[in-house]
């Protein structure tokens, strides 16, 4: 079962979500395979683990791809401010998705302001 979603941001840049309680870090190989299907061969791939860290200091993680592997030593978690353009389009990811997915550790509180689009 996929347990996450990638959006391209840009050719140098991804994003994998979550979409489930489950964190997408155990379906690596699939993430390099899809990342590799795409014709991409060099980016920075951001995690957005809402849905199984919740909104954390280890909500967002960054790893670089390179030549169809994830590089040794690069992963790393990172925090953005709320005008940040990852955190934006997040919130508009699970706006347009959140009937799809699991929200079991998410507050209720949490999941109407991402329908609202407010981002968290």
């Amino acid at each position: 079962m996929k347990r996450y979603e990638i959006i391209f941001l840009e050719k140098d840049t991804c994003l994998v979500f979550s979409i489930s309680s489950f964190s997408p870090l155990k379906k690596l190989d699939d993430i390099k395979e899809d990342i590799l299907n795409r014709k991409i061969y060099k980016c920075d791939v951001y995690f957005d683990f809402l849905l199984s860290n919740l909104n954390s200091n280890e909500r967002f993680a960054k790893i670089k791809y390179s030549n169809g592997e994830f590089v040794d030593g690069t992963f790393e978690y990172v925090n953005f401010s709320r005008n940040n353009i990852i955190r934006k389009k997040a919130t508009e990811f699970y706006k347009s998705n959140h009937k799809n997915f699991d929200w079991t550790l998410v507050s209720s509180t949490k999941k109407k302001m991402i329908e609202k689009g407010i981002v968290i």
